[in-house]
């Protein structure tokens, strides 16, 4: 369902995807300041939320609730509206819970790349980095301008996890490429 990300048609497109759906994904109008109107929303429908902002980039103020419907929790996901944050954020975060409340036990994890080209970046926060595989079992940097690059998004093949404080450099991380 499209609906705008405030007023009587978020509340009416949230009750009906509880009604009837064993998840409900939003994307867009969720973001760490007082626009927005996902929390509130998801809170007015019975939603105990789980998180709020995490500390990562792109996608930070993805927002993860619970709500009692019947006998069942229904997981609720908002997706930041930004392109790149939502594909990371799905990809991360609620395909892995989706597919466990589906039965699905055996998704593959990510496997451990090094980066080619590393430039050395570190932040305080959880660093999710595009990247295109190498035929040399490694990963390069895909050189992107934000999480609203959707070109750069569609020259990559998945994206990397650095751990706060880490330099993409030296190490192996985790990849994770977007599904298919």
């Amino acid at each position: 369902t499209h609906t705008r990300d405030d007023g009587e048609g978020l509340r009416e497109a949230v009750r009906a995807g509880l009604a009837s759906a064993d998840a409900v994904v939003l994307t867009g109008g969720v973001s760490m300041g007082h626009r927005d109107p996902v929390r509130g929303v998801v809170e007015a429908a019975g939603g105990e939320v789980v998180f709020h902002g995490l500390p990562q980039k792109p996608g930070k103020p993805m927002l993860g609730a619970l709500v009692a419907v019947g006998g069942a929790r229904v997981p609720v996901f908002g997706l930041p509206g930004n392109p790149i944050s939502a594909m990371v954020t799905c990809t991360r975060i609620a395909v892995p819970v989706l597919a466990r409340a589906a039965g699905i036990t055996d998704l593959p994890g990510p496997r451990r790349v090094a980066v080619t080209n590393p430039d050395g970046r570190a932040m305080e926060l959880w660093q999710h980095r595009l990247v295109r595989c190498m035929a040399c079992g490694g990963v390069e940097l895909v050189d992107a301008r934000g999480s609203g690059d959707i070109i750069a998004g569609g020259r990559s093949d998945g994206f990397i996890e650095v751990p706060p404080g880490a330099a993409d450099a030296g190490a192996l991380f985790p990849f994770y490429a977007w599904p298919t």
